[in-house]
């Protein structure tokens, strides 16, 4: 009689075995985990600013077996950009999501955690004391301008609950238009990072069209907004407000919060929901997203197939739209209903001459 007994992997034995002790199973799995490193690379570095964890973030969520690639990286980002309230945030989650234990987390630094948050103490206090001086005084601008430093100062850190709460007060004690559209971008940028966005309405739907001067800061909140419409399944309200911004002239700006390849994507998808041909052909015509469509051939050729009328090509492509998003999480929640909403016009359209 011969007896065969199963071979236990070395993380079977013991999860703390490194380097030579680990299987062939383990070593092929890092070699594919090394390439999806770089793949999820070059998505993030679209990005800067704490845009970057919230995406990592939803990555960690969303794919939880990759979480020892995701999560090691959003700590080594928030270090290296001093975001010491995220930086906390991120080591905490293991203990918060029990399905995270397993993941090897880079040596925590206490010492500049600690020396971190007591310069962002020592910077929060002192406007925090400005503020309350200034509310005192019945100093409506003043206590305005402190709020959106004391809040500029949270963001600075990465505590963006308290950045979150500071932006919110500033836009109550805003009066011109430029002033209420400024406050009203940073907190809907916050509200982005914290993934929240009914508090995007609260602060756009009724000033988003506010004629301003303040340009750049319009520019953010018209994005904002949109992100929020698509959230909220109003998709050609979504295209409609993306095309009236001017992408490529803050594009260094909004790339905080959306990047060229994500836009195109947005505004493209959108537009086809709507199923009229005036807003594809100001996709068409619009600069940033004529050129990142170059690079997406798919929704190229959904749009293309779409003003030619061959509704039959573009029913069989719209099935293949997901899989070149795989990253983009909050897109990805909401594709199935673009998508739902496109085909369902296709075929009605394509089974009118019968």
């Amino acid at each position: 009689f011969f007896f065969f007994f199963k071979q236990k992997t070395a993380y079977e034995m013991q999860r703390g075995l490194v380097g030579s002790e680990m299987c062939i199973r383990d070593r092929y799995q890092r070699r594919v985990h090394g390439i999806m490193d770089s793949e999820i690379v070059r998505y993030i570095n679209g990005y800067k600013g704490p845009v970057v964890i919230s995406k990592l973030k939803q990555l960690i969520m969303k794919d939880t077996p990759n979480s020892n690639i995701y999560l090691p990286l959003a700590c080594q980002y928030a270090r290296t950009n001093g975001y010491v309230g995220l930086y906390e945030e991120l080591y905490a989650m293991p203990k918060k999501f029990t399905i995270l234990a397993i993941v090897q987390l880079p040596p925590y630094e206490e010492s500049w955690s600690k020396s971190e948050q007591a310069k962002y103490r020592q910077e929060a206090q002192k406007k925090d004391n400005e503020v309350v001086k200034a509310i005192t005084n019945q100093m409506r601008d003043v206590t305005r301008v402190s709020l959106m430093e004391a809040g500029d100062i949270d963001m600075k850190y990465g505590y963006l609950s308290d950045a979150y709460k500071h932006y919110a007060r500033a836009f109550e004690y805003a009066r011109e238009n430029n002033d209420l559209i400024t406050a009203a971008a940073s907190v809907s940028f916050t509200s982005i990072l914290m993934e929240n966005y009914s508090f995007i309405y609260r602060y756009c739907e009724n000033i988003v069209h506010l004629p301003s001067t303040a340009e750049k800061a319009s520019a953010m909140l018209g994005v904002a907004y949109a992100l929020g419409l698509l959230a909220n399944d109003r998709f050609a309200e979504a295209a409609n407000t993306l095309l009236e911004v001017n992408y490529s002239k803050y594009e260094s700006d909004l790339r905080k919060i959306i990047t060229p390849q994500d836009y195109a994507t947005y505004v493209s998808m959108c537009a086809l929901t709507s199923f009229s041909r005036a807003p594809l052909k100001q996709v068409e015509e619009n600069q940033i997203v004529h050129g990142c469509l170059e690079t997406i051939p798919e929704i190229t050729n959904i749009i293309n197939c779409f003003l030619a009328s061959k509704y039959k090509e573009v029913l069989a492509m719209l099935s293949l739209e997901r899989q070149f998003n795989k990253f983009n999480i909050f897109y990805a929640l909401k594709s199935h209903e673009v998508i739902k909403q496109i085909h369902h016009k296709v075929i009605i359209q394509y089974c009118l001459p019968y």
